[in-house]
Formats: C-alpha cells, structure tokens, sequence
C-alpha cells in the first residue's frame, strides 16, 4: 500500500552505491570490495525458488554476464523494473525506506579508524593508536580478515570481519605478535615478582601453553654479553642515521629495517631510544582531530615508492588507485584521499588511463620484440602487448610508434 501511495526517485549512481553498502552488511562484498555475485545468486534463488523467479520473469542466472542481478548490483546505467528492486531489497532484510537511511554510508569491513591496541598488558590498551588495517581474504571463510599493528608496543592481532558492530573492535581472532612490551612483562612478571605460569597466563592474558612457548624461547636464547660503551656509541648512531634517513618513518617501521638493531637498543638503552624515536600520536577519546597532515607526509613516500614498484614489473601493469593501495599495503585509500591533498595529487599525476597504459605496454612489447632481433611488426606487438581491445585512435598511435621504431 505505501508503494501504491507515495512516489520515489532516486539517483543510480547513489542507489548503486546504497546497494553496495547493503550487501556489504549480509557478507555479499569480497575483501577487495567487489559482489560475490555466485553466493549473492544462489542465496537469492534459495530465498524466493526458482518457480516463482521465473514465473515473475525474473529468472537469476548467476553465471550470466547479463543477468539482471548482477547488473542491477553493479556500476551498470540501465532502468530495471521496480519488482527487482523490491525483489532484491526483501532477499536484503531492508525496504524502500531504508536506502534513504543507508544513502551515502560506505562500507569499511572493520569500521573506520583509527583503531584499538588490544595488548593486555599495555598502558594504553584500548587506546585508539592503530591507524590502518591491511586487509586480506580469509582462505577458510572467503571473508576479510584485517591485521591490526600498533606502533607502540609492537602488538598485532587479526581479525575475521566483516564487524557487526563498535563492540567487534575490541575482539581478536588471532594474536601475531606480542610485541617487546608483552614480552618483557612476561619476563617481570616470572623472573621478578615470581609469580606461577598459572597466574602469569591470567594477567597476561593467554594460556598456559603460551607462556610455555614463550618462556622455552627465551631459555633457549643463550645470554648475550651487554655491548661495551664504545659499541652501544655505535649502535645509538646507527639508529640516529636511521631516523635522518627516513624521517616520515614511525618507530615501528624503523624497527623493521633494523630488528637487530632496535632490540639492542630496547634491552641496553630503552630510555634513550624512547627519547631518540618519532613520538606517537596520541588520541584522547575521539576529541582530538586526526593529524592527516602528518599522515599525508607519511604516507607520499609509500605512495611513491609503491609507484615506482609497478612501473619497474617486468611485465607492464596498469597503475590504478587500487594496485597502489594494495602495493603500499594502505587499507581504504580511495576514501582518505580528500585529506591528503598531496599523497592525492601525485596519485592523479600518476594514474594511468587505458590508454596511456596500452601505448606503454605497445613501447614494452616493441622492445621486446627487438631485443630478440626479430622485426618489429603490428601484428606481433598486437600479440605480445594483448591489444585486441584497444581502439581505433590507439591503434592509430600504436601504428606511428611501430613506424618510428622501424625507421
């Protein structure tokens, strides 16, 4: 009857995109953000049966590049009648009023950032401190999985996503690394206070059998002798070129071009290396702004060097904002762009267009072929370069290159 009623409209590239963070909260969108358009199509065949599609003439064949379904769930311009809206809205728990309320929500499959340190044993556990996920499929559920590292203390988790709520922020699936600071409280906590490993597994937090595995690798350590004053000199300056070098870097990954080095330093000279690293960023409660200054600083040289990666493969790829981000490993970077002005101007400077791309892949090819002495003609760089698709005015270009190459 309120369909009957009232009248609605709305714009596709906005109901597309209300669609998308729909799907993404029944667990329909992949860790790189694209629909599982087989799970989505056999799931809605399952719901309403195969009869009554048919009989509505609204038949879901998921193996179909042109089926409704998956055109109406992608970035597709064509007018499909309300009844698969309604279809498709119904099989999603949702209504027609509810796309107002999703309109211009976007899916992050771990929420947004910055996120909690969950190390037990850390002063600012439960602090904001982790400003990126790095996200990947998970192999046994096809869902994402995020990696969270804090800079802090070292300590990463994993987690299996999509969240369904603020609350799955404060859960892990899986520890990957405890972190000097869990590690060196582990220590205290047996060597110090004397406590039994039944009590130290509690107050750190984990099992018996972790502590165990923990404690058997430190005596399995043989003790090292500390560095005279001379060498621990050396060490400290080591360090100080390290931060000259890469002054954007934070102490984390500082420490991960050197482990040896920062491990030194933490157990001869923590407090100098505290006073001698990048301070962290500290956030009280949400009430203070992100610094997306300093992150766009931070950020431009990973942008860069991830750039500098893709046009030095061996074979040509595409530079696109999504290989980019997965090279420089940065979790949703479409989204954070309009804040990091100049991470995002020398992006849009470097971004390739389809074209672009296949006249450097036609030059690739070109060289190829004439490294291995054989006469540069249309029909091998075609071949070499998979050109087939390209259009008539590349071809056009393709062919003055072929003819420069051959003069």
């Amino acid at each position: 009857m309120k369909l009957a009623k009232r009248q609605y409209s709305w714009d596709i590239a906005n109901l597309h995109k209300t669609y998308r963070f729909m799907l993404s909260k029944r667990g329909y969108l992949t860790a790189q953000g694209f629909v599982n358009q087989t799970k989505l199509g056999r799931n809605l065949i399952r719901y309403y049966g195969d009869e009554l599609l048919k009989y509505l003439n609204c038949e879901v064949k998921p193996g179909d590049a042109n089926c409704w379904l998956r055109l109406l769930t992608s970035k597709h311009r064509a007018i499909f009648h309300p009844l698969k809206h309604i279809l498709l809205l119904v099989f999603l728990q949702e209504s027609v009023d509810s796309i107002k309320e999703n309109e211009n929500k976007s899916f992050f499959a771990f929420g947004e950032g910055p996120y909690p340190c969950l190390n037990p044993v850390a002063e600012h556990y439960g602090q904001r401190l982790i400003e990126d996920v790095q996200i990947k499929r998970d192999e046994n559920t096809g869902n994402p999985r995020g990696l969270f590292v804090c800079e802090k203390c070292g300590f990463s988790y994993s987690r299996i996503g999509p969240d369904k709520d603020i609350n799955d922020q404060f859960r892990y699936n899986k520890v990957i690394e405890y972190g000097p600071v869990w590690k060196e409280k582990l220590n205290y906590f047996i060597n110090n206070e004397n406590l039994s490993k039944k009590e130290t597994a509690r107050r750190l937090n984990v099992s018996i059998e972790t502590v165990r595995r923990y404690l058997n690798g430190f005596e399995k350590q043989p003790k090292k002798e500390a560095p005279t004053i001379k060498k621990l000199d050396e060490l400290k300056k080591r360090w100080l070129n390290l931060v000259e070098q890469y002054p954007n870097y934070s102490q984390n990954q500082l420490r991960e071009l050197d482990k040896g080095l920062y491990t030194l330093l933490y157990y001869y000279a923590k407090e100098w290396l505290q006073q001698n690293s990048p301070k962290g960023k500290t956030y009280h409660n949400g009430n203070k702004r992100f610094n997306w200054e300093e992150r766009d600083k931070q950020v431009l040289p990973l942008i860069k060097k991830a750039i500098e990666k893709i046009l030095n493969e061996e074979k040509p790829i595409r530079v696109t904002l999504y290989r980019i981000a997965q090279e420089a490993g940065i979790s949703g970077l479409k989204s954070k762009l309009e804040k990091m002005p100049e991470t995002k101007q020398y992006i849009l400077s470097k971004l390739e267009s389809v074209e672009q791309f296949q006249l450097r892949r036609a030059k690739w090819a070109i060289e190829m072929i004439k490294k291995q002495g054989m006469h540069v003609s249309k029909s091998k760089v075609m071949e070499m370069a998979n050109l087939h698709k390209a259009s008539i005015e590349t071809m056009s270009k393709i062919d003055k290159l072929i003819e420069s190459y051959n003069c």
